[in-house]
């Protein structure tokens, strides 16, 4: 079954880098990712577990429609943008100036002030922790004036774009330009969670990649220092208690580590997980709204999975984006949520490719969601974060590209 999965990945592969010829496209980013994992995987000496072959079943659900459908909307025809179509609102993006420096100051003081709460000894742990206990669903310690709140969700929202557009858009290169990145940086380094980290680095390199900006040697160092920047996050964030770090199982566990553990789901019977109801997990998102119909469904206790480890042999808590779907709907769930994230990922991927402002915007915000499939599924799960960084896009655009142009 190795061997069927990986060949059928680098067929696939083929047709998709004939059809879109970019590393960005989510059908070449797709079968590049899992079919060399998986040559990783059964070459390298890591030590975890073999995979059964469920695990290959289970990735061909996922990669084959996400493929075939991230590459239907290149099929059909859609005007080139015009120059307006490329550009954001001036007034808004002379408003947004001084509100994003502000907000990324208070944003940064306001972590620091609860990291220490949380942990006087290592503020970066206390604000790791405070962040679990969040998801965890539990009453925070801290509670921050309005302005406060508000400057948190700005500088995780608003930043990203708008920093995005400025350096690669505009391309403008003044002294506040590089001191909101130089900002930027810290206060992504503070939040001192991988995923965020990754998220940012990723899109800068995506929007790099797309204004031509980028070549083989600054591509090698910016992935050194993104790695840097990932490992001094995990760093910074370790207790003194925590186990000595060894980078080797460091590598081992982010790269390879989630595909035995989502193995181990995949020989159990997915509805002993469900605590409330089908769909708990891939529709977190919408718990609330769902409550609203039927207040006895609860959703699982640790969506999140921050409690539910396994041994593959190096103990983790990651699935891949497979678990979600998997848990929730079996196998059907992996053909539909890979069919639902390639239609979604190909339609935003063909306007960007045309030179629409929101599309750039937002896939290099999306680009992190395509590469860490192997590790998490952070699209339904951080849902409504997308949903804001997509609104703070439309307010910074000019009001023509609100119209659907094709």
């Amino acid at each position: 079954m190795t061997f069927i999965t990986i060949t059928i990945l680098i067929f696939l592969f083929i047709i998709a880098w004939w059809q879109a010829r970019s590393i960005l496209h989510p059908a070449v980013i797709t079968t590049f990712l899992w079919s060399t994992m998986l040559i990783i995987y059964n070459t390298v000496d890591h030590g975890l577990y073999a995979l059964s072959d469920k695990m290959y079943i289970a990735i061909l659900c996922w990669a084959i429609p996400l493929t075939l459908f991230s590459l239907f909307p290149l099929l059909f025809p859609t005007r080139q943008a015009s120059p307006s179509d490329q550009d954001a609102n001036p007034i808004v993006i002379n408003t947004l100036r001084p509100i994003a420096l502000a907000a990324v100051i208070v944003a940064m003081l306001a972590l620091l002030y609860r990291g220490y709460v949380y942990n006087p000894g290592n503020v970066f742990n206390g604000i790791r922790t405070a962040s679990v206990d969040t998801l965890s669903g539990e009453e925070s310690l801290v509670s921050f004036p309005l302005y406060v709140s508000i400057s948190i969700e700005l500088a995780s929202s608003l930043l990203l774009p708008f920093v995005l557009y400025l350096l690669f858009i505009k391309e403008e290169r003044s002294t506040y330009i590089k001191l909101l990145t130089i900002l930027l940086v810290i206060y992504v380094l503070f939040r001192s969670n991988k995923t965020v980290i990754a998220q940012y680095g990723l899109a800068f390199i995506c929007i790099m990649s797309i204004k031509h900006k980028i070549n083989k040697k600054n591509a090698v160092l910016i992935i050194i220092a993104f790695i840097g920047i990932m490992m001094a996050g995990h760093l910074m964030r370790r207790s003194e208690d925590a186990d000595q770090f060894v980078f080797s199982d460091f590598i081992t566990l982010y790269l390879l580590g989630s595909l035995p553990a989502m193995d181990s789901i995949l020989q159990y019977a997915p509805g002993a997980m469900i605590e409330s109801f089908n769909g708990e997990y891939t529709f977190r998102a919408f718990l609330k709204f769902i409550q609203m119909y039927d207040s006895s469904l609860l959703g699982n206790s640790d969506p999140f999975n921050l409690q539910n480890w396994t041994y593959t042999p190096i103990p983790t808590n990651v699935y891949t984006c497979l678990f979600n779907f998997y848990v929730d709907f079996g196998y059907i769930g992996l053909l539909l949520g890979g069919g639902l994230y390639g239609l979604i990922g190909g339609i935003v991927y063909k306007y960007m490719r045309k030179g629409n402002l929101i599309a750039i915007l937002m896939y290099a915000e999306l680009f992190y969601v395509f590469i860490f499939q192997f590790f998490i599924d952070y699209g339904m799960t951080f849902f409504w974060t997308h949903i804001t960084i997509l609104l703070c896009i439309l307010v910074m655009v000019n009001p023509s590209l609100r119209k659907h142009n094709t």
